[in-house]
């Protein structure tokens, strides 16, 4: 068997969002995506409210919501992508946001995790 991005998760230039969505779901990609980055000093105030504020809006409205550069300030900082890992996969299955609930079951099948 090999991983494979699920069949729901449109790649490329159809959704440029696909990537953020599969580097913070996938628990393999997060691991490698996160061990890539570069070691970064700890974010300033600002920074830190702002990486907060697109996390929640990633969360809350889902990727489309994110213009270009700020999918790539979430990408580009392993403390946000860990902790958005973290929180999709903390959801029950009823409280998961309703952009991910259609994606999210191709990852449970994907990983062989709940039946």
């Amino acid at each position: 068997d090999t991983a494979e991005v699920p069949p729901h998760l449109p790649l490329g230039e159809a959704n440029p969002s696909a990537g953020l969505v599969h580097a913070a779901l996938d628990p393999f990609a997060n691991a490698v995506h996160i061990s890539l980055l570069r070691e970064r000093r700890s974010p300033t105030p600002e920074t830190a409210v702002y990486l907060a504020g697109l996390r929640s809006r990633f969360l809350g409205e889902g990727p489309e919501s994110l213009n270009s550069q700020e999918r790539t300030s979430l990408l580009l900082d392993g403390d946000s992508m860990l902790t958005l890992h973290r929180e999709l996969w903390r959801f029950s299955k009823d409280a998961l946001p309703g952009w991910c609930q259609p994606i999210f079951p191709q990852y449970i099948r994907l990983w062989h995790l709940g039946s």
